[in-house]
């Protein structure tokens, strides 16, 4: 099967997999690079980027190419059929050269060990602490020689009493009096847990993922306390300090990550119609007379991909089951052939209205032209949409097979791997198969899968939970440069977002930053509910700039697309 599979989308396709030119351009944060290396790996051939910042090099299908440049992080890809110059952007390199320590002489290593087995984390921060005896340091080793219980533990410190159990214990210090007998306070110790004081014995302490425990007794030891350490304080390291300093940590992170500004409606965003559109009103109410302006418009405006959409959304609208609309938006096609962005547009209008038979022949277009990860994608899913659930899996296995080398970014691979599971289950296959071909995390409530047609689009996106707190995604060249030079060099433009659990609405926002070039940026989202087995399609044009607008609400009764 993989065979036909192969000789299919060789046909298909018209791959070329001898030896091409690799031309692209490397950028830094603050414009292009000059002399950047670009070393062919397999090859062993290197260049360098000019004073404009590109580079030609010589490269076949799979080579491995490395991207570096002083002071700024590599970045290693793997070559794949190109149909036009790439663009890499490096980001600052980030390692912190004066952390490391050099042929550290064996004496000096030791002393600084006995040195740091003398700190200790504490609300004050790392803390060196004089005059600790043994008994008073309880070490994870020692530790293992006790039942897993917290009182054993302190029980086994001569310095300390415990008096009762469970939460009614009471742990105060054994103080020696003046005549050598044993005077107990009945003052309890405090306690500082990875940095967190409390004076209430930590009985969910986990005692298996205790590093050390340290007792403070004497005034020098707990001055930096107060009076709160007056009657000594136990001070607890954990081994990957979870406990009260991140409880601590997280509660402040969901208290700064509370949403609280507002968003404006896709509606108010768009309220400002095109002209073309606002002569169309005039007609609203006549389908002959808005097409005589329609026709007399487009010589206008024929050049624009806004037109057709703008034109085929007033047709429907006004004008219910009107034949005009579909073929003024299929106008694209004809006005732009090998624009690959504004075919993909116009296949997203298509889908958005499940007129899947049509948008399968533009993405056929799309693929043939431009035949990297994103086109080969959208065709297979546009064939499980129109039913043929078997092929689309197929395409699917085998772009999954042709990018396994790309380990780098298991984003495309998980986004592929889903996407022919959904395919799988739509076509109704039996369980046994299902439960073979289904992998970890398909289970999810609800799946968010957004698209774009223009690679180089800037935005960001914000997911509000029911309790509202936002979880942000990048999509920017200051804050994700790594995955958009991934979605460069193998032309991708996908990201899948899942909700586990929903248990209660959540708000998708998003904020358009530009897209570097003139042509206009379409979004297109798809929800899938799992629960329901729903799934929304809605297109949107992104216009206005820096503004955060509501695009979504999802919920397992009725998700609503704005």
């Amino acid at each position: 099967m993989r065979t036909l599979l192969f000789a299919f989308l060789t046909l298909l396709f018209v791959q070329g997999y001898g030896q091409q030119t690799l031309e692209g351009i490397v950028v830094g944060k603050d414009g292009t690079l000059q002399n950047a290396h670009v070393q062919n790996i397999t090859n062993k051939k290197t260049v360098v980027t000019d004073d404009t910042g590109t580079f030609s090099l010589e490269a076949t299908i799979n080579d491995k190419i490395r991207v570096s440049h002083e002071g700024k992080k590599d970045f290693i890809f793997i070559v794949k059929q190109q149909s036009k110059p790439i663009k890499i952007m490096l980001s600052d390199d980030q390692v912190a050269l004066d952390e490391v320590l050099i042929n550290e002489a064996k004496g000096e290593k030791q002393a600084r060990k006995k040195d740091e087995d003398k700190r200790i984390l504490s609300a004050f921060g790392y803390r060196k602490i004089s005059g600790i005896t043994p008994s008073d340091v309880l070490t994870s080793k020692e530790i293992e020689r006790f039942p897993p219980n917290l009182f054993s533990l302190l029980r086994s410190m001569p310095g300390l009493r415990v008096i009762g159990y469970g939460g009614s214990a009471v742990v105060v210090l054994r103080r020696p009096t003046p005549f050598g007998a044993l005077r107990n306070t009945t003052i309890p110790i405090s306690w500082d847990i990875d940095g967190m004081v409390t004076q209430e014995i930590p009985t969910w302490l986990d005692v298996q993922l205790i590093d050390r425990i340290v007792l403070l007794k004497s005034p020098s030891q707990t001055n930096p306390y107060g009076t709160v350490g007056a009657s000594g304080v136990l001070v607890i390291n954990t081994t990957n300090v979870v406990y009260a300093r991140e409880r601590s940590r997280l509660q402040k992170e969901n208290e700064a990550r509370k949403y609280k500004e507002q968003t404006v409606t896709r509606g108010s965003v768009n309220a400002s119609a095109p002209r073309y559109i606002q002569l169309l009103q005039e007609h609203a109410n006549d389908e002959e007379s808005a097409y005589a302006v329609y026709e007399e418009q487009k010589k206008f405006y024929s050049g624009l991909v806004d037109f057709y959409v703008y034109n085929f959304e007033f047709f429907r609208t006004h004008f219910d089951q009107s034949k005009k609309a579909l073929p003024i938006l299929m106008a694209i096609e004809e006005s732009f052939p090998e624009d690959i962005e504004a075919l993909r547009v116009l296949a997203y209008k298509l889908d958005e209205y499940h007129l899947f038979e049509h948008s399968r022949m533009v993405y056929r277009k799309i693929a043939k032209q431009t035949p990297d990860i994103q086109s080969i994608r959208d065709l297979a899913n546009v064939e499980a949409n129109i039913g043929k659930y078997r092929l689309s899996e197929n395409i699917y296995n085998g772009l999954i097979y042709e990018i396994h080398d790309v380990a780098e970014n298991d984003g495309i691979k998980d986004l592929l791997k889903y996407e022919r599971n959904w395919s799988s289950k739509r076509s109704g296959e039996t369980a046994r198969k299902q439960v073979l071909r289904y992998e970890e995390g398909d289970d999810n409530d609800v799946e968010i899968i957004f698209e774009w047609n223009n690679q180089n689009a800037q935005f960001e996106l914000q997911f509000i939970d029911p309790t509202r707190l936002y979880h942000s995604w990048y999509h920017t060249s200051t804050k994700a440069a790594e995955e958009l030079n991934y979605e460069e060099v193998y032309g991708f433009s996908s990201e899948r977002f899942s909700i586990q659990d929903l248990n209660g609405p959540w708000k998708v926002n998003l904020k358009y930053l530009g897209n570097e070039t003139a042509f206009p940026t379409y979004l297109k989202l798809t929800v899938r509910n799992h629960k329901t087995e729903e799934e929304k399609i809605k297109v949107y044009r992104l216009s206005a700039k820096g503004i955060n607008q509501t695009i979504a609400q999802i919920n397992l009764g009725q998700s609503s697309l704005f």
